[in-house]
């Protein structure tokens, strides 16, 4: 797969990313955030484990380590994220999980010792910045606002899950960079097992779901396990770092869907910040393309 192809996947990621933060909203009308998350972990298993049954797919893990430090990280990062939409404002939580973007760079820069593009760092920090005016514009209350009224408990842990969520993220990088690269479906299927463990401690338990909360709880687990079967595909040709950027797009997203859909409110600052925010996207993605073809142009040289 080229760069640029793995660019484009990334940002239908973010889409599916969007889509199931739009439709863990609906469902957590009715469940609470944990029951929802477990419930999304054991969806993507269920299937997994099916299709490994069958022999279609192999999640036999190669790095056993590894895999489970990206399962528990990233399955207690959706747990902390799912109970701070439950407990606090869906803008403030987003903006608290979606933090993680300079922290992967850093973890990144670290343990994989990978170098970005300086506009790559000016990008994520455009992108930040329009994600904050995009939630500084819902609503009167803005981001301060919803600051001063949240409980700073779940604030707390809508950090901690950014916090686990960019150790996720550089796992996974780490993983798909290897040689042999680790199995996109072993990466996935532990994920959602362990992940599901970490979610049972805070549910507060299950009802037999109606037809509605049925449909919602399974486009939950689908749009889920695409967007991360999508993620940890291209994870071996983008950077960590690159994957912050992009998932940006996500928080705008899920906010214009609520506008559409959910008669949210919306305004001028919110719009400004979404076009900040995509901008933000596409220059990122720009500048890592050229570093790309300046990169194989250099091999070539070499080779010559």
């Amino acid at each position: 797969m080229t760069r640029s192809v793995a660019l484009s996947f990334l940002l239908l990621s973010s889409l599916g990313f969007a889509a199931m933060a739009f439709l863990t909203k609906l469902a957590c009308e009715t469940y609470d955030g944990s029951t929802v998350a477990g419930l999304r972990f054991t969806f993507g298993a269920v299937v997994t484990g099916l299709l490994w049954a069958t022999g279609k797919v192999d999640a036999r893990p190669r790095a056993l380590r590894l895999v489970l430090v990206r399962g528990a990280t990233g399955g207690v990062a959706v747990v902390l994220y799912f109970l701070s939409v439950e407990h606090l404002s869906v803008g403030l939580a987003t903006l608290l999980n979606y933090t993680s973007p300079p922290m992967t760079a850093v973890l990144a820069w670290i343990y994989l010792r990978e170098r970005l593009p300086a506009a790559v760092f000016w990008a994520l920090g455009l992108t930040f910045g329009g994600v904050l005016l995009v939630v500084a514009g819902q609503g009167e209350q803005g981001v301060g606002g919803f600051v001063k009224t949240a409980d700073p408990f779940w604030m707390a842990m809508g950090i901690l899950s950014a916090v686990c969520s960019a150790a996720a993220i550089t796992s996974i990088r780490a993983l798909r960079s290897s040689t042999p690269p680790e199995s996109v479906w072993s990466i996935f299927f532990w994920f959602c097992v362990i992940g599901a463990v970490c979610a049972v401690p805070a549910s507060k338990g299950l009802h037999a779901p109606n037809t509605r909360e049925a449909l919602l709880l399974v486009g939950v687990g689908a749009t889920a396990m695409l967007a991360q079967l999508g993620m940890n595909r291209v994870m071996r040709w983008v950077p960590a770092a690159l994957f912050g950027v992009t998932a940006q797009m996500s928080v705008v997203l899920t906010m214009l869907a609520g506008v559409m859909f959910l008669d949210e409110p919306w305004s001028l600052m919110s719009l400004a910040g979404a076009l900040v925010t995509i901008g933000g996207v596409l220059w990122a993605v720009r500048a890592e393309g050229r570093a790309s073809r300046a990169e194989a142009q250099g091999t070539t040289r070499r080779q010559q």
